[in-house]
């Protein structure tokens, strides 16, 4: 992320709705950045090991960009990127979820002769699936390929991620409390400059960039956590099972039967969104905004709700057992 954020354009444009399920242009810092982290990300699923130091590294790194984290006396750093140079990570993962989104690692792509098509590449998928198979095996022995759809779960699970840290820890420095406010951002001078799958809102008083997972359609995100559960199994049970969420905006999404148990959803935006059977128990909820949101048959049991906008929550046979605190629960519950 670090190299790509170095050697990236701050006006790198997003591709435009006529370049769908396009693959970026070999000169596209983009289409090297997608190869670099699809080697990675796709073999395999993220351990809870490696997502607890990866968690912790971008932590560490976006502190230091903020100004918040002091030197140390033992060993010696890398080279810290500035609030800009992350800036240009946050953008070209929200491109490389919208990349993910379309699918276009899984399509073939066309191949030009000038401005005609002389024939057609493979999926990059077919690539992954071949790094990702065993490289080492006894004479004679035949390896079992893994399935593409396992390479699109690994892929997709890691770039969410990534997305989500890294869109978090650039609005709000880390050890730092920040209470986010929805607003008409259609006069802000950063409206142009906000992806498809980002979002602008105000955070503590200051215009501020947010990851939108759901992009510009509110089915979007259901449908790409089934493809990320496709793969039949998951580490965490099932996605997004005790993840790190804090801060996305889910703003008008349509949420049926998902599983958000464990997770760490502070600070995100629920305004408009319609929940149904789904499950957030055992979660931080605290400074979410549940305005206008529609909720039934929701699993609230043992979550924090603490300082949650509330306003016009509508709630329908939904459990607060041990759900704290019982002012905002009561608050709902009128």
């Amino acid at each position: 992320m670090k190299v790509y954020a170095r050697n990236t354009p701050d006006d790198l444009p997003e591709q435009s709705y006529n370049s769908y399920g396009t693959d970026f242009k070999i000169d596209d810092p983009r289409y090297s950045f997608s190869r670099r982290l699809g080697s990675l990300l796709a073999p395999q699923w993220l351990t809870k090991e490696v997502n607890v130091f990866i968690h912790g590294l971008i932590k560490w790194e976006l502190a230091r960009a903020h100004g918040k984290d002091e030197e140390h006396d033992l060993g010696s750093t890398t080279l810290p990127l500035s609030l800009l140079e992350w800036r240009r990570v946050a953008n070209g993962l929200a491109d490389l979820w919208n990349w993910w989104g379309e699918g276009v690692h899984l399509r073939i792509q066309p191949k030009y002769l000038g401005k005609r098509i002389s024939g057609w590449v493979e999926p990059y998928a077919n690539d992954l699936v071949h790094w990702a198979m065993p490289q080492d095996l006894p004479k004679g022995e035949v390896p079992t390929a893994p399935r593409t759809i396992s390479i699109d779960s690994h892929l997709g699970d890691g770039l969410f991620k990534l997305c989500t840290l890294v869109h978090h820890y650039l609005a709000i420095p880390p050890g730092n409390i920040g209470k986010w406010e929805s607003f008409d951002n259609s006069e802000s001078d950063l409206r142009s400059a906000v992806r498809r799958y980002q979002s602008l809102d105000k955070l503590n008083g200051a215009w501020v960039v947010r990851f939108a997972p759901s992009g510009p359609n509110g089915q979007y995100f259901m449908n790409y956590i089934s493809r990320i559960n496709a793969a039949g199994w998951h580490p965490d049970f099932v996605f997004p099972v005790g993840s790190f969420l804090r801060s996305i905006d889910l703003r008008d999404v349509y949420l049926p039967v998902i599983a958000f148990a464990r997770c760490d959803l502070e600070g995100v935006c629920l305004e408009g969104t319609r929940i149904e059977g789904s499950m957030f128990a055992g979660s931080n909820l605290k400074l979410c905004n549940w305005r206008n949101s529609m909720c039934i048959g929701v699993d609230f049991d043992g979550c924090e709700m603490h300082n949650s906008i509330t306003e016009g929550m509508h709630v329908s046979k939904c459990s607060f057992e041990k759900t704290t605190p019982n002012k905002v629960v009561s608050k709902i519950q009128k």
